[in-house]
């Protein structure tokens, strides 16, 4: 035997020729042959001929441990081929709906694997038999309503079926099959709605909520912990997939997990993107959750609708859940904004304002006084800004020293010290050269203009530094 038919076996494998008394996956019990590796490679291969030589009795008893018929083995392994011929004989029937030891009747393990040409044959198969007395339902719908021992349906397979590009095909084509139904949820909690939104396929979301028969509970939504699909779409913070999900049933945003969270919360915690943000304060009919990560507008927090102090099962405020988060930049300007409008914290936030405005006025000096004046001319504020740069020049010096904090608290007083000083002379300066400005006694060099009158010589260089050396001589 070749490497490749050990690697076909081990998916499955199965003893020669052996006879036992087994239960079967419905229950039943019946006289079980094993199935032969050549039938099973057969099978799995898609070797017509082999098949062709089995009798249509040992189709039917020939299985594998695991109760797999031939019928699973070929549409696990996507033999399309093999399925048609397994298809047209008389026992095929009993086959389409037998499950094995996990439950799993041939259209799960075709839906699992992605096989579509496969999955809409056993479809077309069973639409052909009989209606189901007890149900009522065609054999064709019976078939995807039937759950595996995990309660999955054929749907749920499709949804983490693991060939992505085959995942569009498979869940339009088992949807439109049977659109009134609402696929509840498996043994993990999850319906298939909920298990496209949590994994991200924005699409498959799509195409379950367009094709399926649309009420409030259907398609079914609900998921792990007591999420919903809403819950899911806001966790992978995608933008198209919540909108979607907002457009079917809005009335989702006032659902909570097992925790007693909202969507709105979730999208605090996890700092989504800000249209997903709007997108639920808009659908909800309360906005009891004030934090939710808009990175650059918080305006929404100022707004009376909003209840700043709502808590959840956990008795946690939005306030309380950002404050807990790790620290960083949108942390920090989230918390300021909180600041503003938070009972109590806003008393904090103006004593922190007022304490940062004394310390700016301890450091404002004369110069930036005459700056701030808008009767200042060009003129004048230059020359304070010489007599200035020669102390900035000193102080940038000693800012990028690396001093010890001893030092540079000496350096701050003596700092503080000489600034007070300098803005005592500068108010002097500023006092005088609005005197020298527009006394009416005052001769220049050159005299005054007739129609406006200034300086004759104002522009002209020996002018400009007679001036100075008169301001430098009244400092000295």
């Amino acid at each position: 035997m070749d490497s490749n038919s050990n690697q076909v076996v081990a998916q499955d494998p199965s003893p020669a020729q052996t006879s036992n008394q087994a239960a079967n996956g419905d229950g039943s019990h019946t006289v079980i042959t094993g199935m032969d590796a050549k039938v099973y490679k057969a099978a799995a291969r898609g070797n017509i001929k082999v098949l062709e030589k089995i009798s249509d009795h040992d189709l039917l008893v020939h299985l594998t441990p695991k109760h797999n018929t031939i019928l699973h083995i070929a549409a696990q392994f996507g033999q399309l081929e093999c399925v048609n011929l397994i298809l047209s004989l008389p026992s095929s029937p009993t086959l389409l709906q037998r499950p094995n030891l996990k439950g799993d009747i041939p259209l799960h393990l075709a839906a699992r694997e992605g096989h579509f040409e496969v999955l809409k044959a056993l479809l077309d198969a069973a639409k052909k038999l009989p209606t189901d007395i007890e149900t009522g339902l065609e054999a064709d719908k019976l078939m995807l309503r039937m759950t595996n021992k995990e309660k999955d349906t054929a749907l749920h397979e499709a949804v983490r079926c693991v060939q992505y590009f085959s995942q569009y095909s498979l869940v339009k084509l088992l949807i439109e099959k049977d659109p009134e139904y609402t696929y509840g949820a498996n043994v993990s909690g999850g319906t298939p709605l909920y298990m496209a939104a949590e994994r991200g396929f924005t699409g498959i979301v799509k195409i379950i909520l367009n094709k399926s028969h649309k009420t409030p509970t259907s398609p079914a939504y609900s998921g792990f912990m007591g999420r919903t699909a809403l819950h899911a779409a806001v966790l992978c913070n995608d933008e198209e997939m919540t909108e979607a999900i907002l457009e079917w049933n809005p009335a989702l945003t006032k659902e909570v997990d097992e925790k007693g969270w909202s969507p709105l919360h979730c999208a605090a915690e996890r700092n989504c993107n800000p249209t997903i943000v709007r997108q639920l304060l808009e659908n909800s009919d309360y906005k009891s959750v004030a934090y939710l990560g808009i990175k650059d507008d918080f305006r929404f927090l100022f707004d009376r609708k909003v209840d700043k102090k709502a808590y959840n099962s956990e008795n946690l405020t939005a306030y309380d859940i950002i404050s807990r988060a790790k620290e960083d930049i949108s942390k920090k300007k989230i918390l300021e904004q909180f600041e503003h409008v938070m009972p109590e914290t806003r008393s904090l936030r103006w004593k922190k304002m007022r304490e940062r405005q004394r310390k700016r006025r301890e450091f404002i000096t004369a110069y930036d006084i005459i700056l701030r004046h808008e009767e200042n001319s060009t003129e004048e504020r230059d020359i304070m800004k010489q007599l200035m740069d020669e102390e900035e020049i000193q102080f940038q010096y000693y800012k990028k020293q690396s001093m010890d904090e001893k030092e540079s608290k000496e350096y701050n007083e003596k700092r503080i010290v000489a600034l007070r000083e300098q803005g005592k002379n500068h108010l002097i300066v500023s006092t005088l050269i609005t005197t020298v400005t527009f006394a009416a006694g005052f001769t220049l060099p050159g005299g005054y203009k007739d129609d406006n009158g200034k300086a004759i010589l104002s522009k002209k260089a020996l002018f400009i530094t007679f001036w100075r050396s008169m301001i430098l001589g009244m400092l000295t």
